[in-house]
């Protein structure tokens, strides 16, 4: 499915708390988001030391996808959007359908709840 989305990861110590914005262009919907998601998480894990979750997201995109995410300096650079994901490091996701350029909250919760949810 070529639907698109922005994965936002915020607040990440490792990227010095600012706002780091990818833009992957296929599975965009919240179930292909939970998929890419639980494999970054699956990722960091293995990594010694343990990989931070940015890398391991885009590792996975690249590796278990054969996507290639697109690094984006504003959220909504990207003009096709469908979907929008916010990961905080405190390991809090919030989900925006997005329309025309506007976004409207569709979904809030844990890194957890998203997974049991939408998996």
């Amino acid at each position: 499915m070529s639907t698109r989305a922005v994965y936002t990861f915020a607040n990440f110590k490792d990227w010095k708390s600012k706002d780091f914005h990818l833009y992957v262009h296929q599975d965009g919907y919240p179930e292909g988001a939970a998929q890419y998601f639980e494999d970054m998480v699956y990722f960091a894990n293995l990594s010694e030391p343990q990989g931070d979750l940015v890398s391991s997201f885009i590792y996975v995109i690249k590796e278990n996808f054969k996507l290639n995410p697109i690094p984006q300096a504003n959220r909504l650079d990207a003009g096709d959007l469908e979907w929008g994901y916010t990961l905080t490091e405190e390991g809090n996701v919030t989900v925006h359908r997005i329309k025309n350029g506007t976004e409207t909250q569709h979904w809030s919760g844990s890194l957890d709840q998203f997974l049991n949810k939408y998996l």
